[in-house]
């Protein structure tokens, strides 16, 4: 099935994300709940950093309707980038 995804995550004012990821149906927006953000990692500093400043983080999908493998080919490759 063709229902994963590549996403990013950014500040609303930046053009580079702080986070890149793979997923499917929801995962994006799991970042975002408070069981998620209760851990100590980069990306969670960066998303609660934004809401202290009220900076919007904007999820975007990049890539859409591909296979896992797919997805986690393009992860990587964006994560290099």
């Amino acid at each position: 099935m063709n229902d994963f995804y590549v996403y990013q995550l950014r500040r609303e004012y930046s053009i580079y994300p702080f986070y890149i990821g793979k997923g499917k149906n929801q995962r994006l927006n799991g970042h975002f709940s408070p069981c998620s953000l209760k851990w100590k990692n980069i990306k969670n500093h960066t998303i609660k950093k934004a809401y202290r400043e009220e900076v919007k983080v904007l999820a975007e999908k990049i890539y859409v309707n591909l296979t896992e493998e797919m997805a986690f080919t393009l992860e990587i490759r964006m994560i290099r980038w």
